[in-house]
């Protein structure tokens, strides 16, 4: 928190500081570093291969690459969702059936979650 008010307190967008504008400006410091969310959807890739690490993610490698710039999309499989996810993507690789559709959050230069994978 001191690390905020010396950063905030640093801030000169609304003047002086005092213990209102300490909260705009704390305000404001939050909405600059936050990156937007970035969704997507594409259909028809080509999974060209499967992982997992650290015991909790899968990944997959899709091609010719989403439209958000990724060829890797991550799989979180600590839930059931994810782990149905990476069931339809491991029937797609056996089958060397193409994914009908991908939803992923991220991308644009950041990694991409699968959200829907589709066969």
């Amino acid at each position: 928190m001191h690390i905020i008010k010396r950063i905030a307190s640093s801030l000169v967008v609304f003047g002086a500081v005092g213990r209102r504008n300490l909260k705009e400006k704390v305000a404001l410091l939050g909405l600059l570093l936050a990156a937007p969310a970035i969704a997507g959807t594409d259909n028809n890739l080509t999974l060209t291969g499967v992982g997992s690490q650290s015991g909790n993610i899968a990944y997959i490698f899709v091609s010719p690459g989403t439209s958000g710039g990724c060829s890797i999309i991550y799989i979180d499989i600590t839930n059931d969702a994810g782990r149905g996810m990476l069931s339809i993507a491991l029937t797609a690789r056996a089958s060397g059936r193409p994914i009908a559709r991908v939803d992923y959050t991220g991308g644009g230069g950041g990694p991409c979650n699968a959200t829907l994978i589709q066969l």
